[in-house]
């Protein structure tokens, strides 16, 4: 899944929850237990918290390496 602004935590969570690393990296961890986390996007998370949204969306859409 290519992830957008327009996603949501929870969809990120649901489809990649390995990717909440990634997002601990750029969001507040408390982020994952916020009910908001199931309606705020994350272009809205990123601004937030301050955070580069196309910094997030390239990490999170890079392809896992296989070892």
């Amino acid at each position: 899944m290519k992830y957008t602004k327009d996603n949501t935590i929870a969809d990120v969570l649901e489809n990649d929850p390995e990717k909440q690393e990634i997002l601990s990296e750029h969001l507040s961890g408390s982020c994952f237990g916020c009910p908001m986390s199931q309606v705020e996007t994350l272009g809205e998370a990123a601004g937030h918290h301050g955070a580069d949204v196309k910094k997030l969306l390239a990490d999170l859409n890079k392809e896992k390496k296989e070892k």
